[in-house]
Protein backbone atom coordinates (compact mmCIF):
# COMPACT_ATOMS: atom_id res chain seq x y z
CA UNK A 1 0.00 0.00 0.00
CA UNK A 2 2.86 2.43 0.81
CA UNK A 3 4.53 1.85 -2.56
CA UNK A 4 1.24 2.31 -4.40
CA UNK A 5 0.66 5.59 -2.55
CA UNK A 6 4.19 6.77 -3.40
CA UNK A 7 3.69 5.99 -7.08
CA UNK A 8 0.31 7.72 -7.31
CA UNK A 9 1.33 10.70 -5.17
CA UNK A 10 4.56 11.13 -7.15
CA UNK A 11 2.67 11.12 -10.42
CA UNK A 12 0.12 13.64 -9.11
CA UNK A 13 2.86 15.87 -7.72
CA UNK A 14 4.83 15.78 -10.96
CA UNK A 15 1.73 16.64 -12.99
CA UNK A 16 1.36 19.86 -10.96
CA UNK A 17 4.92 20.98 -11.79
CA UNK A 18 5.67 22.16 -8.24
CA UNK A 19 8.32 24.77 -7.49
CA UNK A 20 11.77 23.58 -6.44
CA UNK A 21 13.26 24.90 -3.22
CA UNK A 22 17.03 25.03 -2.80
CA UNK A 23 17.41 26.25 0.77
CA UNK A 24 15.71 26.19 4.13
CA UNK A 25 11.93 25.80 4.20
CA UNK A 26 8.89 25.70 6.45
CA UNK A 27 6.27 23.09 5.62
CA UNK A 28 2.58 22.98 6.59
CA UNK A 29 0.80 19.66 6.00
CA UNK A 30 -2.97 19.44 6.36
CA UNK A 31 -4.31 15.89 6.16
CA UNK A 32 -7.92 15.04 5.43
CA UNK A 33 -9.19 13.14 8.44
CA UNK A 34 -12.05 11.34 6.72
CA UNK A 35 -11.30 7.72 6.02
CA UNK A 36 -8.15 7.39 8.11
CA UNK A 37 -7.29 6.24 11.60
CA UNK A 38 -3.61 7.09 11.23
CA UNK A 39 -1.70 9.36 13.57
CA UNK A 40 -0.42 12.68 12.22
CA UNK A 41 3.19 11.84 13.00
CA UNK A 42 2.94 8.63 10.96
CA UNK A 43 1.57 10.50 7.96
CA UNK A 44 4.33 13.10 7.87
CA UNK A 45 7.37 10.98 6.93
CA UNK A 46 6.05 9.57 3.63
CA UNK A 47 5.15 13.08 2.46
CA UNK A 48 8.60 14.43 3.31
CA UNK A 49 10.22 11.47 1.55
CA UNK A 50 8.07 12.16 -1.52
CA UNK A 51 9.03 15.85 -1.55
CA UNK A 52 12.72 14.88 -1.45
CA UNK A 53 12.40 12.11 -4.07
CA UNK A 54 10.51 14.49 -6.38
CA UNK A 55 13.15 17.20 -6.03
CA UNK A 56 10.78 19.71 -4.45
CA UNK A 57 13.09 20.07 -1.43
CA UNK A 58 16.77 19.09 -1.35
CA UNK A 59 16.48 17.06 1.86
CA UNK A 60 14.42 16.59 4.99
CA UNK A 61 17.21 17.06 7.51
CA UNK A 62 17.36 20.00 9.92
CA UNK A 63 19.65 21.72 7.42
CA UNK A 64 16.67 22.22 5.07
CA UNK A 65 13.41 21.68 6.95
CA UNK A 66 13.28 24.21 9.75
CA UNK A 67 9.64 23.87 10.76
CA UNK A 68 6.81 21.41 10.17
CA UNK A 69 3.18 22.15 11.00
CA UNK A 70 0.85 19.13 11.03
CA UNK A 71 -2.92 19.44 11.26
CA UNK A 72 -6.17 17.76 10.37
CA UNK A 73 -8.56 19.21 7.81
CA UNK A 74 -11.94 18.40 6.36
CA UNK A 75 -12.35 15.80 3.67
CA UNK A 76 -9.87 13.24 2.41
CA UNK A 77 -7.23 15.35 0.70
CA UNK A 78 -3.70 16.38 1.61
CA UNK A 79 -2.67 20.02 1.38
CA UNK A 80 1.00 21.00 1.30
CA UNK A 81 2.26 24.53 1.78
CA UNK A 82 6.01 25.14 1.55
CA UNK A 83 7.59 28.52 2.17
CA UNK A 84 11.17 29.76 2.19
CA UNK A 85 12.71 30.18 5.64
CA UNK A 86 15.20 32.86 4.71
Amino acid sequence: MYEAWCDLAGWNLGARNPPRFKGRVKIALTFGEKGTRADLDNLCKPVLDLLVASGVIPGDSKKYVREILLCWGDGRHLSILITDDE
